[in-house]
C-alpha cells in the first residue's frame, strides 16, 4: 500500500508520539550522606560542655548547704569552749580553707582556745589546743625563761609542757604542774613574771592553784620547761 503525503506525515507524527509516550526514564537521585563520625563526636562535646556550664552555674548560685563551726561570742585566750560558745553558718568555703575549719562541736568542745576568737569568726585549727586540753578552769600567765629554761625557745602555740621548779637547796627541783597549755611564744625584753629577758612564753595551767604554785616558784626559784623527748614542745 502506498502512503499518501498526508497518511506519511501522520505516521511520522505517529510514531514520534509512540516514542515520547514510552516507559519512564529512570532518574537516579545522589544519596544523602550521614554525619561524619568528627561532626557527630563535636557535637556531642558541645552538648556536654553546655551541660557543664549550666551544672557550674546552678552550683555557683544556689546557697551553701555546708555548717560551719563559729563563735557565737567573743572567746578570750585560754578559755576551755562549751557547746554555749559555738554556732553554725552554713557557708562557702574553697578547698583549702574547708580543711582548716571545724564542722562537727565535738572536735572543739572541751579544748581551749589558744587565741581569741572574734563573735562570729569561723573557727580554726590554729585557734584551738585540738591535741589535748587542759582540764579544770584553765589560768593564763607569762613567764619570761632564758633560753636553757625555755626548750631553746623550741615550742609553738598549742604545745604541751611540763614545769618544774628548782629552789635554792641541791636536789630540790620538782615537778609542780603537769601538761601546761602553751598559749604564745616570743622573745623580748621582758614584762612577765620573774622577768630576766631571754623567751617570753605565755601558758594556760588547769586552775587557779596551778598557777599560783608556777609563780611562787618563778619568783623565789628557777622555773624550767619540759617536753617529752623526740617531739620538741609538743606532748
Amino acid at each position: 500500500m502506498v502512503l499518501t503525503g498526508v497518511d506519511a506525515v501522520r505516521g511520522t507524527e505517529r510514531a514520534a508520539s509512540d516514542q515520547e509516550s514510552g516507559p519512564p526514564r529512570r532518574s537516579i537521585a545522589r544519596r544523602r550522606s550521614l554525619p561524619s563520625g568528627r561532626a557527630i563526636i563535636g557535637a556531642l562535646l558541645v552538648t556536654i560542655s553546655g551541660l557543664g556550664l549550666y551544672a557550674a552555674n546552678r552550683a555557683a548560685t544556689a546557697p551553701p548547704t555546708t555548717k560551719w563551726l563559729v563563735a557565737r561570742h567573743d572567746i578570750p585566750a585560754g578559755h576551755r569552749i562549751v557547746a554555749a560558745d559555738l554556732g553554725l553558718a552554713a557557708m562557702r568555703l574553697i578547698d583549702e580553707t574547708a580543711g582548716l575549719a571545724f564542722s562537727d562541736p565535738a572536735g572543739v568542745i572541751g579544748h581551749l582556745a589558744v587565741s581569741a576568737i572574734a563573735a562570729d569568726e569561723l573557727i580554726q585549727h590554729s585557734d584551738v589546743a585540738t591535741r589535748r586540753a587542759a582540764s579544770g578552769d584553765g589560768r593564763r600567765l607569762t613567764l619570761d625563761l632564758s633560753a636553757s629554761q625555755a626548750l631553746d625557745g623550741d615550742l609553738a602555740p598549742g604545745d604541751l609542757v611540763d614545769i618544774a621548779a628548782t629552789g635554792a637547796d641541791p636536789g630540790s627541783t620538782q615537778l609542780v604542774v603537769a601538761d601546761a597549755l602553751v598559749s604564745a611564744v616570743d622573745s623580748g625584753d621582758g614584762a612577765g613574771v620573774g622577768s630576766r629577758g631571754g623567751v617570753r612564753v605565755t601558758i594556760v595551767v588547769a586552775s587557779t592553784d596551778a598557777a599560783q604554785v608556777v609563780i611562787d616558784a618563778a619568783q623565789h626559784g628557777k622555773v624550767t620547761l619540759l617536753a617529752a623527748a623526740g617531739t620538741g614542745g609538743t606532748n
